[in-house]
């Protein structure tokens, strides 16, 4: 929602300004879908680090606790 967006990148705009540290996980649907201003944020490779799992295991899928719960 447009109020979503807002308090999202207000929160991020806080702590991209005050230079803290931010740890943000998202898939590339998730990202294609963000809001322009919050983007730039995220992607200023002077202060961000980029780390991508390729093929990375979903072990959500494999943990037998999470079929219990269903």
């Amino acid at each position: 929602s447009p109020w979503a967006n807002e308090k999202l990148f207000q929160l991020l705009n806080y702590r991209y300004n005050s230079h803290y540290p931010t740890v943000i996980t998202a898939n590339k649907q998730g990202l294609a879908t963000i809001d322009e201003r919050i983007l730039s944020r995220i992607s200023d490779t002077a202060l961000v680090t980029t780390v991508v799992l390729n093929g990375a295991l979903d072990y959500r899928r494999q943990n037998p606790r999470r079929e219990s719960i269903r």
